[in-house]
């Protein structure tokens, strides 16, 4: 039962902004001492890497932020459901009898979209993370320069 407890205790504590803050800082603190640790040239060599690797990827996110933008300028969404719209109308005037096909037509048609833009708000968080993480490298690497 203790065991149990002392689990669930680390569970909680690992939740909390203490423990993550000390994680972060152990961390920091570790990446620190590496880079102390390098030759003037081989950090130059990692912050180089490090600054192009960051660049990169926000020009990456650029372009994926300008094509969504792109996209609901020109109501991409909107022309997909017209589309839709005159698919179900025509298979309607094919299947008179038969109207539980267009109601398919439209669930699928809406649940293809719903999926779609919830992964690309999901790319697009998980874009933005890593941009950030790689200027946070870059900013820990450029403070043990000026201190080298």
């Amino acid at each position: 039962m203790s065991v149990f407890l002392s689990r669930f205790k680390q569970l909680i504590m690992s939740i909390s902004y203490q423990e993550r803050r000390k994680k972060r800082l152990d961390e920091y603190n570790t990446r620190v001492a590496k880079l102390k640790g390098m030759q003037a040239d081989e950090l130059m060599f990692e912050y180089i890497s490090r600054k192009s690797e960051c660049m990169f990827k926000k020009g990456i996110f650029s372009l994926f932020v300008v094509a969504i933008a792109l996209s609901a300028i020109f109501n991409l969404w909107d022309r997909f459901f017209v589309f839709i719209e005159k698919s179900i109308r025509y298979s309607l005037d094919i299947q008179t009898e038969n109207p539980e096909v267009a109601r398919v037509c439209f669930i699928l048609a809406t649940s293809i979209m719903l999926i779609l833009t919830v992964f690309i708000i999901i790319l697009l968080l998980l874009m933005a993370r890593d941009v950030k993480s790689s200027e946070y490298d870059l900013m820990i690497i450029e403070s043990v320069q000026d201190r080298h």
